[in-house]
């Protein structure tokens, strides 16, 4: 209920429920549903928070954030929070993370 789609590609759809207060949950083509753990969330607002802060536009229609969000939703429905993928991306600041965003989303190709 009340919510928002942060991302949709034609594998996934990525909900923010409750205004931003609720879950977080990852929708696939089949329907199937997964909810992202709270520390993936966190880690989601506060990337969403530095990629505003080095001047991209929170929306879906900016490149940057468009590869920002659909990395982050790809990788909570491909794997655990407590995987080696999340081990690794929660070991790396929100910063860094969204300047690599930044960076990848401006390469050719």
């Amino acid at each position: 209920m009340f919510s928002m789609v942060l991302f949709s590609d034609d594998k996934l759809t990525m909900h923010l429920n409750w205004f931003g207060m609720g879950a977080l949950t990852i929708i696939d083509a089949h329907g199937r549903k997964r909810r992202a753990h709270p520390i993936q969330k966190r880690y989601l607002q506060a990337v969403t928070r530095e990629l505003q802060a080095i001047g991209v536009k929170i929306t879906p229609d900016d490149p940057v954030c468009r590869h920002a969000l659909g990395e982050i939703a790809h990788a909570i429905y491909d794997f655990p929070p407590g995987g080696l993928v999340w081990t690794t991306a929660l070991n790396r600041s929100p910063r860094e993370t969204a300047l690599a965003f930044f960076e990848e989303a401006k390469q050719p190709g």
